[in-house]
Parts: C-alpha cells; sequence; structure tokens
C-alpha cells in the first residue's frame, strides 16, 4: 500500500484478494494470472471526477440503513451523499461472507433503492487460505498524496508476509468481513457488460417448500399437480439429457433462480425483459447459483443463496460453448454500435479502460485457452484490461441497468468512459 501511494502518487487505493489477477503482458495485450502469485494495478486520473471511498461492515465500516425506513436520502448519504441526477458510478469489493450473511443483497437493494439506473458493479474476493491468514480480503485507503493518478485499484494474489502492513482494517477471519466501495460522480460513465456461461436444462420449477437455502419441495410451472422433491425433480431432468450432458451434469450442474423472483419488490427503475446477456434460450431471465449439496434422505437440494416459497428455479449446465458464443455476442454488438457511432459523426465518447470481474469458474479450466475473457474486451475495445477472478460478481443483468445481482460463473465488463469530451476543470 506504502509502495504504491509513494510510487504512483494516488489519493485513494482500493483492492482485493483473487484467485488470479488480470492485467498487461509484456507487448501490452491482456493476460490471466491464474493460480499465479501477482499484483495488477490500474491507475487513473478522473479530471471532473468526484471521488468518495467507504466501507461497511467489518471493523470501523459504516452499518447499513434498514430498509427504505430513512428513504433515498440514507442510502445515498451511505456512499458520498451523491445523488441519481449525477448518475454516479458505485464499485463494490466484498468479503465472500458478505453474501451467506445477507449482508451483500441489503446493499445493492439498498443502492437500487436510493440510486435507481445508477451503475453498480465489483466482485467478492476469492482469498487462498493460506493468504486469508496474513491479509483483509478487501482493503482500503482514504490517505491524500499530492498529485499522480486520483485512484489505482490493485487486484492481490497470495502476497505473504511482505505485504502484512496492509492489514489496515483488520483481520478478515476475526472481524466477519465488509464491503469497500468507491462512488465516482462527475464526468465518468461506465457500460456494463455480464457474461453468463451457462444453459438452461429441463422444466421450470416453482419453489412451494423451502428451509432457508434448502429447496425442500418443488411444483412443475407448466405441468402443474403435486409437489415433488427437487431430487426427483432433478433425477427426470436428467434422464432426459444426452449422454454428454450427463456426464457434464456430473461436475458442472448448477441452479438458476428467476431475476425477476429474488426481488420482493422490484426497486422504482428502467428493467429490460430481454437482454443479449443471460443463460442458454432465455437470455437474461435466471441467475445462476451454486448446487451445494443435497439430503438423500429427504430429497433435498441445497443451493447458494436463501431461497424463498413462490420463487421460480431451473436447472442449468455450465458450458464452454454457450459462454463463449454469449462473450462473443456481446462484443461484437458493442463494436457494431461503436462502428456505427463514428460513421454517424457523434455518440459516446471512446473507451478509456475496462475493468474486469471474472469468476474462478472460468479463465482457462472452462474455455481450455488463455486470456479468452480479458482478449476478447481487449480486442473490441481497443484498451488496457484489468481485473480479478472473483467468488461473485456484481452488476446488473442486462446492459440497460435494473437490479443489481450477484452472479455466479460469470465475467463482468465495466467499459469505463468520459461522459464528455469537452475540458472539464481539475
Amino acid at each position: 500500500m506504502e509502495m504504491l501511494k509513494r510510487e504512483l502518487g494516488v489519493k485513494h487505493v482500493i483492492g482485493c484478494l483473487g484467485a488470479g489477477v488480470i492485467g498487461s503482458g509484456d507487448d501490452g495485450s491482456p493476460e490471466e494470472f491464474e493460480n499465479f502469485k501477482a499484483i495488477s494495478v490500474m491507475a487513473a486520473s478522473l479530471p471532473g471526477v468526484t471521488i468518495k471511498p467507504w466501507k461497511v461492515g467489518g471493523v470501523g465500516g459504516a452499518e447499513l440503513p434498514v430498509g427504505t425506513e430513512g428513504g433515498q436520502r440514507a442510502w445515498r448519504e451511505l456512499v458520498g451523499g451523491t445523488s441519481e441526477e449525477e448518475a454516479p458510478v458505485v464499485l463494490l469489493l466484498g468479503d465472500p461472507r458478505c453474501a451467506s450473511s445477507g449482508m451483500l443483497k441489503s446493499l445493492t437493494d439498498g443502492l437500487d433503492f436510493g440510486l435507481p439506473g445508477c451503475t453498480k458493479i465489483g466482485g467478492l474476493a476469492a482469498p487462498s487460505r493460506a493468504a486469508t491468514q496474513k491479509l483483509p480480503a478487501v482493503f482500503g485507503s482514504l490517505a491524500a498524496a499530492a498529485g499522480g493518478p486520483q485512484i489505482a485499484m490493485p487486484s492481490l494474489l497470495g502476497l505473504g508476509d511482505m505485504m502484512a502492513d496492509m492489514r489496515s482494517g483488520g483481520d478478515a477471519t476475526k472481524d466477519g468481513g465488509g464491503i469497500v466501495g468507491v462512488t465516482l460522480s462527475g464526468n465518468i460513465a461506465v457500460e456494463t457488460m455480464v457474461a453468463q456461461g451457462c444453459r438452461a436444462i429441463g422444466a421450470e420449477y416453482e419453489i412451494s417448500k423451502v428451509t432457508g437455502n434448502m429447496v425442500n419441495e418443488v411444483v412443475d410451472v407448466s405441468a402443474g399437480g403435486e409437489g415433488l422433491k427437487p431430487l426427483e425433480a432433478l433425477k427426470e431432468t436428467v434422464q432426459e439429457l444426452t449422454p454428454n450432458d450427463r456426464q457434464l451434469a456430473q461436475s458442472s450442474l448448477l441452479l438458476g433462480i428467476a431475476a425477476d423472483s429474488l426481488q420482493i419488490a422490484e426497486p422504482p427503475q428502467k428493467d429490460s425483459e430481454d437482454s443479449s446477456t443471460g443463460t442458454g434460450s432465455e437470455p437474461g431471465r435466471f441467475v445462476v447459483r451454486q448446487v451445494l449439496g443435497a439430503s438423500v434422505a429427504d430429497g433435498g437440494i441445497l443451493g447458494g443463496e436463501v431461497l424463498r416459497v413462490g420463487q421460480r428455479m431451473r436447472f442449468h449446465l455450465r458450458d464452454a460453448e454457450v459462454a463463449a458464443s454469449n462473450v462473443d455476442a456481446l462484443m461484437s454488438g458493442y463494436k457494431r454500435q461503436r462502428l456505427g457511432e463514428m460513421m454517424s459523426g457523434g455518440g459516446r465518447p471512446p473507451a478509456a479502460g475496462v475493468l474486469l470481474f471474472a469468476c474462478v469458474g472460468r479463465g482457462r479450466q472452462l474455455f481450455n485457452q488463455a486470456n479468452f475473457d480479458s482478449r476478447s474486451a481487449y480486442l473490441s475495445t481497443g484498451v488496457s484490461v484489468a481485473g480479478v477472478f472473483c467468488d461473485g460478481e456484481i452488476g446488473p443483468l442486462s446492459a440497460e441497468g435494473g437490479a443489481t445481482y450477484l452472479h455466479s460463473f460469470s465475467s463482468v465488463y465495466a467499459i469505463i468512459r468520459p461522459k464528455t469530451t469537452a475540458p472539464v476543470a481539475e
């Protein structure tokens, strides 16, 4: 931390641990360092941008407002007092335990309520067991320095004792973790794309009985009838699969929860029913979660999120071909749009950089090649790409915005650009 502030002269440093980092190779092209000890830093000079770091939970972090009790103002003050009219960008880096505790969902739901239509992006740290004993999962520094870039975002992996002085917020193994954020308002905009890598299989079910994360009974939406045990539903689904998909289900089975049933009440903002992101034949419909286990005695399935009666679910398979085609479609669409804007002589200012939050389940093990996600972004935008392999990715489901979700097995691309190219006073 001190070295970064000294060498770069940055005013703010935020970052997180990762199962790998994404940065630039010797020739300037993007490179994904998976399971490798490395640090990736993106330094940004942001004239005309107001930068407000903050923290919730953990040691020294603020407490979250309670639902809508304090109105939108309470949530806006939590992240720096910005307004919806400023269209801020909120970057979130969370300890992985903030998802299972419900803190992350409370925060994203609250920010969707307080700042509807504004971009919220980020990811959950994915530290190794050894690294967790030395470092907090997420860290932030508000120390000021004169001149130089205004913000730096490092992604760290397994740095051990030589970075032990970074424990500015307490040990994440003892304090319960937290979420570090930074609110960027002014002459900055972020275009978000979420690439999922899963394919829906079998029928769609409605959850009729549930205990916490354990789904105890479901009903086939199309067929109706009596409720059945989730393991019975899974057995029926697997029996209809091809031999190759049956083999894939042994290691790549996921649970998709319909996005519109994840919200008890949709925040007051635009929400798209269709999107170029999504899963298989139903783009933008489901947010995938891990299948953590099953109860053979009771026939229940344990999902990676607290669930409730009335939510709709569908089994999914992680699929490299679907994942690759999803990324290609997103990037091709971006290039076509930019080309059209350039030919018409108008449109948005060009991209300045890309932040990439990729799931630990992607990378070489999914695509069977190196640098697929980052190279696709680099070839489509022509700017530097930096990022981290996460234990969960934060972003909207649609490029048009809408509610903010925690994704799994996805890549969230944040294409950063100025709102205007007109000169802005420092």
